[in-house]
Formats: C-alpha cells, structure tokens, sequence
C-alpha cells in the first residue's frame, strides 16, 4: 500500500499523459490520500491539441478573419492607400505660432554691430518712454521684416566661434523651439544663465538701485494676442525668478492653481510689446555695455561664459485663418 504525507501532496497535482496511456488525479481526503484513475478521452485530447494549435498561430501573428473584419466585424486591417497614422489634432481657431531662437555670439561680435542695428528698426515699434525706461537697464530692441538682414541670416547659420575658451560649446550656436498659444496665451522663455548669487542694478526714472537674488533665473514672460488675419500683438514682461523651488499658488486660467515654482519679481517698468505680421520678428539683446543691468544679466553669461552674448528672436510664424461667415 502506496503512503502519501500531506507535505509532498497538500495542494495536489495532475500528470496528463497522451496517446493511451493513463493519467492520474491526488486529491486529498480528510484522512488519507486515494489515488483515483482518470481515462482521457480521445475527444479530450483532440480538443486539448486544437487549443493548442489556436494559441500557437495567435502569438505568430496568423488572423482567422477576412480582411478588414474582426471577431465582432470590426476593421482589422488599413484599406490599400489609407493612411496609418491617427489624425492630426485641430489647432484653435485662433491659435498663433511662434518660433523662439536664442543665439549666443562672442561679445564684441562685428555681426551684432552697427551694421546689423542699422537694417533694423528701432524707433517705430515702441513709445519713447517704454524705449527709454529699457536702454537705461541695458536692452536693445529691434524689429525685423519677413527677410531678416544678412547679419542675422549668417546668425542663424553659423556655429559658434570660440570666444572665451575651450568651455565655449563649439558645436551648435542657436537654440530654438516652436510654440502655439491661443489669443491671450501666456509662456515663458529663458533668456540668460543661471546666477547662484548676483547684484542686479535696476534704473528707474527718479533713482536707481541695486538688488540681490540667489539661484535666479533671467526670464520673459511672452504673451501673444490676435489682432487681425495676419497680425498679432506680442508682449514681453521681463522677470527674475529667485530663491528656492516649493510649492506656491500662482493665478491660472480658472482662479489660483498649486505649482512648483521659484519667487517671481517683475520688472512692469520695463515691460514692451510689438505688432507683428507673419514672418516678421522682434529682436531683443543687451547693449553690451554694463553686465550688472536688467539686461546685462538677461543676454550676457556668468564664469567661463561671462564673454557670450545672446540674442532672443521671436518671429510670427503662423496664424490660424479666420473664414467670414456671410448670411444668406
């Protein structure tokens, strides 16, 4: 008599034989352990390799339908000519596209001189006041047309030129992105380094003065708004984002929403906007001339970097059109 220990068979097992041979079941009782002989039957083991079969030709890819018909009817297949890919999302009607570049030249680079400034306008895309409240901090504002001038073309062309050492990134000069926003949509650009401490002096119109930041980033917040077909107002707030990250209310679209952010300080006095068609673009750098400024700090690097200068350029490159709607 066969003895069994509730430690080799507590759960059971099955052994499956094919062809004639018998298979058997161990199940447990509450005393002891029988053995019981259970017969497959013929038509068990066709089932069983039919089952197998169908598994088999799942995982190598085979379909059982017809073309273009699932299980439930459903297409399976893409019709001859019919593209595979989902379609593309609609943009908002009044959705307006920016390219944003930001190049970085040697300081001093003959490209940013005055033969660059001439072919660029600086007067008529701005108020006096805005335009004298940002060259006293050490901006310098342009305005291009759809065809840039040649120095800004070889800008975008060419790689960097070492200017301050090898630390100088000698491979790729510009850095770009394109962004979408509807009429009212704000984003924000990284103009310049990040300074872990630094004295920014900041002009006003009565007096000046000086202030300190630690870990501050150099930033603008752009917002472009719809005009016309073809026309659109972009906006540039310059601000310095400073201190620690953690978790703040900031103003959102729907009230005050939780972000993880840094302290931000706007500088309103220096905030200036362009009208732009598409194509056209505004071109914002420093004058080069004193590094602790709003702008010197913005356009020009910190250490190894501290002779780079870099450039911002935001064109207009698209707008979604708007169809007249004519009653009959």
């Amino acid at each position: 008599m066969l003895t069994y220990t509730p430690a080799a068979f507590a759960c059971g097992c099955i052994r499956l034989c094919g062809g004639q041979q018998p298979s058997y079941l161990l199940f447990h009782s509450h005393s002891n352990f029988r053995i019981a002989q259970i017969s497959m039957s013929r038509h068990h083991q066709t089932a069983t390799l039919l089952l197998l079969c169908v598994l088999c030709a799942a995982l190598c890819g085979c379909s059982f339908f017809k073309d273009g018909a699932g299980l439930f009817g459903q297409r399976t297949r893409v019709a001859e000519g019919e593209s595979r890919q989902l379609p593309p999302i609609p943009t908002s009607r009044d959705a307006i596209q920016l390219e944003v570049l930001l190049i970085e030249r040697p300081v001093g680079d003959a490209l940013l001189g005055d033969a660059f400034w001439n072919e660029v306008d600086q007067v008529g895309s701005l108020e006096p006041e805005t335009r004298l409240a940002l060259s006293r901090n050490g901006f310098r504002i342009g305005h291009t047309g759809s065809e840039p001038p040649r120095a800004l073309e070889r800008m975008l062309e060419l790689k960097s030129e070492s200017a301050s050492g090898p630390k100088v990134d000698q491979q790729k000069n510009l850095i770009g992105r394109r962004i979408v926003l509807s009429s009212g949509g704000e984003t924000e650009v990284q103009a310049g380094a990040i300074f872990s401490n630094c004295v920014v002096d900041i002009a006003g119109a009565d007096k000046s003065e000086s202030k300190d930041f630690q870990n501050a980033r150099f930033v603008f917040r752009l917002k472009a708004e719809r005009d016309q077909d073809g026309w659109a107002r972009i906006e540039f707030l310059p601000e310095i984002h400073h201190g620690e990250y953690r978790l703040r209310r900031v103003p959102g679209g729907v009230g005050f929403q939780l972000r993880t952010s840094q302290d931000v300080y706007p500088l309103y006095s220096q905030r200036f906007s362009m009208m732009l068609n598409v194509g056209e673009m505004a071109v914002v750098t420093t004058d080069g001339e004193n590094s602790p400024s709003v702008g010197g700090h913005f356009f020009l690097g910190d250490g190894a970097n501290a002779r780079v200068q870099r450039v911002l350029v935001v064109r207009l490159s698209n707008m979604t059109k708007t169809d007249p709607v004519y009653a009959e």
